[in-house]
């Protein structure tokens, strides 16, 4: 007697569903919450690097020319090229975290430009070589057409709008500590010239610099540039360092 109620997938279309197999880090990375990419996502990030490095060698050496212009208006949101979005924006239609599509494109650039070294044991960017070879030996038809399957050009914008405000805010931020701590050296550096100009003469400069670099970690030439900024009051004492 014929049955008339499949009791499973497999049993309708005669067939089994393969599993997806994931490597112990992208496990810990579901655990996490993090994201996992897919083969179509990678296709449509490699793409989208390539676009951008095409771009980069049309434009490179022309300065601000009408072609440089273009280029950079071409990411524009209204864009129907999901190639040619913006990583937040191709977060958006790929269903991924802008912080995993930026990575996922830097790295796909550096592979474009011959540069295979990562980080040892890396999950993510083994699957990222590993995508990239796979890729360069497929047609852009087969790669665009694998692509599209992961696309979604009708995703809705809240997730780059939400991480551009919080990019935004990480800016200020940054910029508020980076005043602060500069403030805070061109003070240092005057109390310590102070101190020092009876003692070393024209050598306090140098040293006023050379420890405070060391204190901060910062390149020499970028701790003078802050004390004359810090200093442009008072340009006699700033021509010294």
């Amino acid at each position: 007697m014929k049955k008339l109620v499949c009791e499973s997938i497999e049993e309708l279309y005669g067939t089994t569903i393969p599993e997806i197999e994931y490597s112990s880090g992208e496990k810990a990375a579901l655990r996490k919450g993090q994201d996992v990419l897919t083969k179509p996502q990678l296709a449509a990030m490699y793409l989208a690097a390539k676009d951008a490095a095409g771009r980069s060698e049309d434009t490179r050496g022309r300065g601000d020319s009408g072609m440089t212009r273009n280029a950079l208006k071409i990411n524009k949101e209204e864009n129907t090229d999901f190639q040619k979005l913006s990583a937040p924006r191709l977060a958006d239609v790929l269903d991924l975290k802008p912080r995993t599509v930026n990575y996922t494109l830097s790295k796909f650039r550096l592979l474009l430009q011959g540069n295979r070294e990562g980080t040892e044991s890396n999950d993510l960017y083994d699957k990222i070589i590993n995508a990239f070879d796979e890729f360069e030996k497929m047609s852009a038809g087969e790669v665009y057409s694998l692509a599209t399957e992961a696309v979604n050009m009708d995703a809705g914008t809240e997730r780059s709008q939400k991480y551009a405000e919080e990019s935004s805010e990480q800016a200020r931020k940054m910029r508020e500590k980076i005043q602060a701590r500069n403030k805070k050296i061109g003070y240092d550096a005057y109390e310590l010239y102070n101190k020092l100009k009876n003692i070393m003469g024209e050598r306090t400069p140098k040293n006023v610099v050379g420890k405070i670099s060391q204190e901060y970690g910062l390149a020499t030439d970028d701790v003078r540039s802050i004390i004359r900024t810090h200093l442009k009051n008072d340009p006699n004492l700033a021509r010294r360092f």
